[in-house]
């Protein structure tokens, strides 16, 4: 979160100031693994003075002194460089960085990051970027201020609830690491406990979406998976409230990737089996309606109003995939999804 002197009476930032604070004129940013330049600006978007961000009189022509910690290898610095400056990698040269490790501040007592809160407590032109829990700790007598997404939104102030549900603009992942034994499943008492501790999250263990080795497939499916939970139990309550007021009192049943069944609960939980699902029951009822045919060699061709599938039936069998991937970047290049 952002910092300011206590008597600084600004009374908030969009992502853009703190761009034009924190950042520097730039060519472009990155966009994943892409340059992009449409996160390209000049030198007028540079904002170095405190009357650039609207305040007035003693105020108006003083320069806005700007802590951090090193850009080079912090993560807070990742952050502001994704969310604000669009990817972009330049930062105002004027930048007051705190060591990441200083012997001499250690021999004082003193971390990096109470270095910088000092440094914008003591100075009331100084702006920074610290974190809730080091404002605590250190009982830092400054300012934090609230973040808008846009110029002329909402400010949002920094709060455990303002983080949980995302309308603070400045949020970064987390990563909880639990102690499990190799080889073993995690406990369902562990799993259990957190569902506990967030109701409202979306929770996904890997070893249940996919029990497979190789780590980038199982996290970037297992994350995919969390992603989608939400939407689909929506989806999927949805259909059955919607089938008992019209009558239906019998058993729901969904298509799975493979072409097999699987009951709501299990698409509410892991609903990335379900993906493609439906080329999937096309290429099963082309061979279905191919045997009625006296056709065991068919080819099936599948097409929505985006896409088109086709799957070829050999000897009356539908192939079966170890793996699929999908929204590649780059259509026909393997990977790129």
């Amino acid at each position: 979160m952002f910092i300011v002197h206590k008597t600084n009476p600004l009374s908030g930032l969009t992502m853009q100031q703190i761009d034009g604070i924190f950042g520097a004129q730039r060519t472009g940013g990155w966009n994943g693994t892409r340059w992009s330049t449409a996160a390209a600006r000049g030198p007028e978007g540079n904002i170095r003075t405190w009357g650039q961000l609207g305040l007035t009189g003693e105020w108006a022509d003083k320069p806005i002194h700007v802590h951090g910690s090193d850009v080079t290898l912090s993560n807070w610095a990742d952050l502001i460089e994704r969310e604000a400056f669009m990817g972009g990698k330049k930062w105002n040269p004027a930048l007051i960085e705190g060591p990441r490790a200083d012997i001499g501040l250690k021999a004082h007592g003193k971390t990096r990051d109470q270095e910088i809160i000092e440094g914008v407590q003591n100075d009331p032109l100084a702006i920074g970027f610290m974190f809730q829990r080091v404002i605590n700790s250190t009982g830092s007598d400054v300012r934090v201020l609230p973040l808008a997404a846009k110029t002329g939104g909402l400010y949002v102030t920094p709060s455990p609830q303002t983080f949980f549900d995302g309308s603070y603009p400045m949020h970064n992942g987390a990563y909880l690491y639990l102690n499990r034994a190799p080889g073993k499943p995690l406990s369902t008492r562990d799993k259990e406990f957190i569902r506990a501790l967030f109701p409202d999250l979306a929770v996904s263990i890997s070893s249940d979406v996919v029990a497979e080795l190789w780590e980038y497939q199982r996290f970037v499916t297992t994350c995919a998976n969390a992603f989608v939970q939400p939407l689909m139990s929506r989806y999927v309550r949805r259909i059955e409230r919607e089938l008992w007021q019209r009558g239906f009192r019998g058993r729901l049943y969904l298509m799975h990737s493979a072409g097999g069944l699987v009951s709501p609960e299990t698409a509410c939980a892991l609903p990335i089996r379900l993906l493609e699902s439906g080329p999937a029951g096309g290429g099963l009822a082309t061979a279905f309606f191919g045997r009625i045919a006296g056709m065991s060699n068919v080819i099936s061709f599948d097409m929505g109003g985006t896409t088109a599938k086709a799957c070829l039936i050999e000897n009356g069998t539908a192939a079966i995939a170890a793996e699929m991937e999908a929204a590649r970047v780059h259509r026909f290049k393997k990977g790129s999804g």
